[in-house]
């Protein structure tokens, strides 16, 4: 048992440790403050003094190594530092590898580059080290990060698809090669060759690449149809719609080689929509949309509408040849003091491929309403048909006041024949 006098030394011994602990953590805290202090003025030879006072921060380090570059010195001796002490920060051996290859130190370079990946799953050391491997023209190696750089990639990752096609423009191999079971990464890349105008390279791979999408991306779909539909690569803009069709995502039955009806909602059961095989709609001045009472789509004009103007419009994609025929019902109401008994100056027109292309056929609305058609002829399979509503003013008519009800409007199949 502790004499009384043993206590107290003890207790002094005690006091005196924590004394110097104090003094110790003090001395700490003070560095630190001036540290601190000397990073924050910016100035060059503060900033190294900082990262000599407080070795363990990175930050300090890697401001000298700013310093040295302004300095035009070689700072991968600073960045080595920083990545002393802080050796899991995977960015700092990043930094650390892309400028020891900017000096030519290759070795140094792609040994920094591959820790970093060891010691992150994230995107940047993935991603730098496909870029590492490009500049090499390393086939065998650069595939392999640029793959797994996708698996991680956040959002659509447009410079990845820019280094892969440059280092094979071939959207099969690109897939093959690189490109994950991710429905986002897969749209992405399907967007990436649209805004490139890669049209047929798109054609070829958009089954495969849009095989597993998710609800969410219905809209970016549609855009590839638009796309593709209006550079006339029909089979495989039908391929995505009955996709979305197939999964109830679009109330719409898939076009299928030899169906009678060729025309998307063709009695207006939804508002158009505007996109993919859908009817659009053109809101010019004086002509407004609304649905129909009782059904069917009501077009009001004011009769201020431009003299001559596309109304209604839909991309039909003619999957079979043969007879067929455009058929309207419809009701036209024109309002009191207007001219009666003359032309509505409302045509239906079906062109071959886009609007101006090799006009099929063209149906005029009379006054009086009811049922009208006109048969056509379509001479291939495969092709893109246009079906739309134009008002024109007829030479000595005023324009239309009033409004058209559109109860059905179909294009047919009458009769299939063998393509010539």
């Amino acid at each position: 048992m502790k004499t009384g006098r043993e206590r107290r030394r003890a207790r002094k011994a005690a006091l005196a440790l924590a004394a110097a602990a104090l003094a110790v953590a003090a001395a700490r805290s003070v560095r630190l403050a001036v540290a601190e202090e000397l990073f924050y003025t910016e100035h060059p030879d503060a900033i190294r003094r900082a990262a000599a006072l407080e070795p363990r921060r990175a930050l300090y380090h890697l401001g000298a190594a700013e310093a040295e570059i302004l300095a035009g010195k070689d700072p991968r001796e600073r960045l080595r530092a920083a990545v002393r002490a802080s050796p899991y920060d995977a960015s700092l051996r990043v930094r650390l590898g892309l400028e020891a290859e900017a000096r030519g130190d290759l070795a140094e370079a792609q040994a920094e580059l591959l820790a970093a990946a060891a010691r992150s799953r994230k995107h940047l050391p993935r991603w730098t080290l496909a870029g590492y491997f490009f500049r090499r023209g390393d086939q065998k190696r650069f595939w392999p990060w640029a793959g797994a750089a996708f698996a991680v990639a956040p959002g659509s990752p447009e410079a990845l698809f820019d280094l892969c096609w440059k280092m094979e423009p071939d959207a099969a191999a690109i897939l093959e090669r690189a490109l994950p079971e991710r429905p986002g990464v897969r749209v992405a890349f399907a967007e990436f060759l649209l805004r490139r105008g890669e049209w047929a390279q798109l054609a070829k791979v958009a089954p495969r690449l849009l095989e597993s999408p998710q609800p969410n991306q219905v809209p970016r779909l549609l855009g590839l149809v638009d796309g593709l539909a209006a550079r006339g690569e029909i089979p495989a803009a039908v391929e995505i719609w009955n996709g979305l069709c197939r999964r109830g995502w679009l109330p719409w039955d898939e076009k299928e080689a030899g169906a009678a009806q060729w025309l998307t909602n063709p009695e207006f059961t939804g508002f158009p929509a505007g996109r993919g095989f859908d009817w659009r709609l053109n809101e010019a001045p004086g002509v407004s949309f609304r649905p129909a009472r009782g059904g069917g789509l009501r077009i009001e004009l004011s009769g201020r509408q431009p003299e001559q103007a596309w109304l209604l419009r839909q991309t039909a994609p003619a999957l079979s040849a043969g007879a067929a025929r455009l058929e309207c019902d419809y009701e036209v109401r024109v309002e009191p003091g207007a001219a009666r008994g003359r032309s509505t100056g409302l045509r239906w027109r079906v062109w071959s491929g886009a609007p101006g292309g090799r006009l099929l056929g063209e149906l005029p609305l009379p006054v009086a309403g009811g049922r009208v058609s006109v048969p056509l002829l379509v001479t291939a399979a495969g092709g893109r048909l246009t079906v739309e509503l134009i008002h024109r003013r007829e030479p000595g008519s005023p324009r239309l006041r009033g409004r058209l009800t559109l109860r059905r409007v179909t294009l047919e199949l009458q009769e299939a024949q063998d393509e010539p």
